[in-house]
């Protein structure tokens, strides 16, 4: 009988400031921390007017415009519940993993708990300045990205993008288990289908050919696709925004055509 598979997935929030309630949670960046192209972001409606202007300065976002153009906390940590339902089977165990993760935490878990009702991700979180002085016995100083990049040369940078900074802390969170402490072997728990490189254009056509079996006469179809391959769809001018608090998603003139042209060829029975 095999273990439950652990699924690592790196985790970053913006905020207007330093604690979850008394300010908002602006934007949220996560990625599977063994696969960091299967990505997920999302811009939040603020909950209030407070913030820190620091806080915004380094992020570079404005609530006025937040207020526009972001999601409802409620629908918000719906997708974003959604994506990880797509990205962790139900035996699978979900893992956060952040850089500074209480701070990120705090802000995740009391949305989740206060506008979904439950946290997938349980009640811990894994902390990679911890798992570092962990791995290095290294001062706690010394756990400063700045620090760990010297130490390990990472390919990529943050950049207060919460996507790009999960997918940064996602590869410091590779470079620790691989370099440093390699007997862990974490990689190994990822599933065969994150192991094989894809032609994510195959998964695309894939995808676009099942949404016509849920087709309806108004262009509809069921959502419940992996979320990268939605959002390319979207990107490729096949679907509607996928982001949102329906369960369905619209497909373009061409996206109709198209899928059933790819439902022909994938899966007609021939004689």
């Amino acid at each position: 009988m095999t273990s439950p598979r652990e699924i690592f997935v790196s985790v970053d929030v913006e905020t207007a400031g330093p604690i979850p309630g008394e300010y908002s949670l602006l934007s949220i960046g996560a990625c599977s921390a063994f696969d960091p192209d299967n990505g997920f972001t999302v811009e939040v409606k603020p909950i209030n007017d407070r913030f820190d202007p620091k806080a915004l300065e380094v992020t570079g976002l404005s609530m006025d415009e937040l207020r526009q153009r972001g999601l409802d906390p409620e629908a918000a940590m719906k997708v974003f519940s959604d994506w990880l339902a797509i990205l962790a089977g139900p035996d699978d165990t979900l893992v956060f993993v952040g850089f500074n993760a209480p701070f990120d935490w705090s802000f995740v878990n009391y949305y989740f708990h206060r506008f979904a009702g439950q946290n997938p991700f349980g009640f811990t979180a894994l902390d990679i300045k911890a798992l570092y002085m962990g791995a290095t016995g290294s001062s706690w100083r010394d756990t400063r990205s700045s620090k760990i990049a010297e130490h390990l040369k990472p390919t990529l940078a943050g950049t207060h993008d919460p996507l790009e900074d999960a997918r940064y802390q996602a590869e410091i969170f590779r470079l620790i288990d691989t370099a440093l402490i390699p007997s862990r072997g974490l990689a190994d728990q990822r599933s065969a289908g994150d192991r094989i490189e894809a032609d994510k254009d195959k998964i695309d056509d894939a995808v676009l050919a099942l949404l016509f079996l849920s087709l309806d006469h108004d262009g509809r179809a069921w959502k419940g696709f992996d979320w990268d391959a939605m959002n390319r769809l979207h990107e490729k001018g096949y679907i509607g925004n996928p982001v949102g608090k329906a369960k369905s998603v619209v497909l373009t003139e061409d996206g109709v055509k198209r899928s059933e042209i790819l439902f022909r060829k994938l899966f007609a029975r021939t004689c």
